[in-house]
């Protein structure tokens, strides 16, 4: 099977194929590929995953969400304590009426914008 990230192109309405994002940072091309790697060498995460979703900070951080039309199992936690591992990021799997993230309760990455001289926290999150 292979593995492909696609976006919606409203003109044409047509889904797209994109192997990098030139918009995005690079911490997030990198993750990418790492991510598309991983998942391609790992059946039961990429069984029934639907979506992917890719954040990430000005100091390098980074996470991914993967959506599923499938229950999440017990191996799940592992399997992505074990990604976060590999493609250095956080991790947060999803399926209807269940979430897994790792590190735990590490959904979200932190912004630090500077205004003024003075920095201010944001919290990136997940949708």
């Amino acid at each position: 099977e292979s593995i492909q990230y696609v976006v919606f192109d409203p003109d044409s309405n047509a889904w797209i194929p994109v192997n990098s994002y030139p918009i995005a940072s690079k911490r997030i091309n990198q993750l990418m590929l790492d991510l598309q790697v991983a998942l391609s060498e790992e059946q039961k995460l990429r069984w029934k995953a639907f979506q992917v979703e890719l954040l990430s900070n000005t100091v390098g951080e980074a996470l991914a969400l993967i959506m599923y039309h499938r229950r999440l199992d017990d191996g799940d936690a592992k399997r992505a304590q074990d990604l976060s591992k590999r493609v250095d990021a956080n991790i947060v799997l999803r399926a209807r009426g269940q979430r897994l993230a790792f590190p735990a309760r590490r959904s979200f990455l932190i912004q630090e914008n500077e205004v003024a001289g003075k920095l201010y926290p944001q919290r990136l999150l997940e949708s």
